[in-house]
């Protein structure tokens, strides 16, 4: 399906585990770490530097310091590959503390032909899979829950792109949310479908499954008073929302 390196950089691990990540090695994983590298000393210097002296710019032990006591900074990340190796993602995870801890996420696109790079929309949810459809356009799934606070949620995301001289053009799911779900229904920049619901312990766990052999998005999610489940067909190179059935909970919870 995909070919997938994680490459795990622990500086400090005090979030939530986030999502069960891939586990296939690719041959070019030494490079991949170094990118890895690269982008979280980055963005923690970006974090860190309205705090910097102007003499001490260029200073990596001064920034090494800064980056230590901060209570926000960028600490792992992992790197996925499209199914045919046309482009990977770079995801790299950190922390924002305040009150809580909170993760945080930045993901960069590496293209193959031309070669090219840029960051992906903010806080893009970590990437859980990849899929290519027949048109040229692939199918990003997305996973994530809360990492810190008393109320915790459970994230999912599917996000349509395709590939064009280099550049990343987003291809928007035509979903309305219902007004009385949890879930936001504002349009998100990058036109991709988006749930959650609160972590709980019955058995309505957040769905969001592509099946390659029959083109069908499958999804589920609930609030306090519903639950709703439904299905997408990809046809003609649109996501058609063909289903969607609303059953209310009832005081037993069913």
């Amino acid at each position: 399906m995909v070919r997938v390196f994680i490459i795990v950089l622990i500086f400090i691990l005090d979030c939530a585990n986030i999502h069960a990540q891939p586990k296939i090695t690719f041959k070019d994983h030494k490079a991949d770490h170094d990118i890895i590298s690269n982008y979280i000393n980055k963005l923690n210097r970006e974090i860190v530097y309205n705090d910097i002296n102007y003499k001490d710019k260029n200073k990596q032990d001064v920034i090494d310091s800064l980056i230590e006591v901060s209570r926000s900074k960028y600490n792992e990340g992992y790197v996925i590959y499209a199914p045919d190796n046309k482009f990977k993602v770079f995801v790299i995870k950190g922390e924002d503390c305040g009150a809580h801890c909170n993760c945080i996420y930045r993901a960069y696109i590496h293209i193959k032909e031309p070669k090219t790079k840029q960051a992906l929309t903010d806080n893009f949810l970590p990437v859980d899979v990849i899929f290519k459809l027949n048109d040229d356009k692939y199918l990003i799934i997305q996973k994530s829950s809360s990492c810190g606070g008393n109320v915790q949620y459970d994230y999912e995301q599917a996000t349509i792109i395709s590939i064009k001289n280099g550049k990343i053009i987003y291809h928007p799911f035509n979903y309305k949310n219902p007004i009385d779900r949890t879930n936001s229904n504002e349009s998100k920049e990058d036109g991709s479908i988006s749930l959650f619901q609160l972590m709980t312990d019955s058995n309505d766990n957040l769905v969001l499954k592509f099946n390659p052999k029959t083109n069908l998005l499958a999804y589920k999610y609930r609030n306090e008073a519903c639950i709703y489940s439904g299905y997408f067909k990809y046809e003609q190179g649109l996501f058609i929302h063909k289903k969607e059935i609303k059953r209310i909970i009832t005081s037993s919870g069913n």
